[in-house]
């Protein structure tokens, strides 16, 4: 499943500054890397009984 985050321009720009298109993109994009990579936390699963 895909998530979709809708962030609002002007808090985008409050944490990160005013970034022109391209260096935008390349902050998102810088964003998007870091949280591909970290690691997320295991799932305990339980067991299934028929």
């Amino acid at each position: 499943a895909m998530a979709k985050a809708v962030v609002p321009i002007d808090r985008f720009r409050q944490k990160f500054g005013d970034l022109d298109g391209r260096a935008m993109t390349e902050k998102i994009a810088e964003l998007a890397a870091q949280f591909l990579h970290e690691t997320a936390p295991e799932k305990k699963r339980e067991a299934v009984t028929k």
